[in-house]
């Protein structure tokens, strides 16, 4: 997984993973 560089990203890209 990526470093956390953005407090938004990390929600964005959960829910992509996730998805």
């Amino acid at each position: 997984m990526k470093t956390q560089r953005n407090k938004g990203f990390t929600l964005i890209e959960l829910m992509i993973v996730i998805a």
